[in-house]
């Protein structure tokens, strides 16, 4: 959640580094959870907005492999929005 959260604040940042060191120090050791949320935070959030940080995450953390987070973000990016809209019983 917190990584997540730094990615968050910072989308439309134009100075990356800073952002990118800040996700080292909170990550740690635990490379797996920074792959898994750079990788979906890439998929479900990049566009024409967000490309600076976008393309600094993809060059800093590329070599963790974030091509299968990178998807998974962006198939939960195109799912249809859940809602109870027809559920109701009159």
């Amino acid at each position: 959640m917190r990584l997540s959260a730094i990615m968050g604040r910072n989308r439309f940042t134009k100075e990356p580094g800073p952002v990118v060191a800040e996700l080292i120090e909170a990550a740690g050791e635990r490379t797996e959870i920074l792959r898994s949320a750079v990788g979906r935070w890439i998929g479900s959030r990049e566009d024409r907005y967000t490309v600076t940080l976008a393309t600094a995450l993809r060059e800093a953390f590329g070599h963790l492999g974030l091509e299968d987070a990178i998807r998974l973000g962006q198939e939960r990016a195109a799912a249809p929005v859940h809602t109870s809209q027809g559920f109701h019983r009159d």
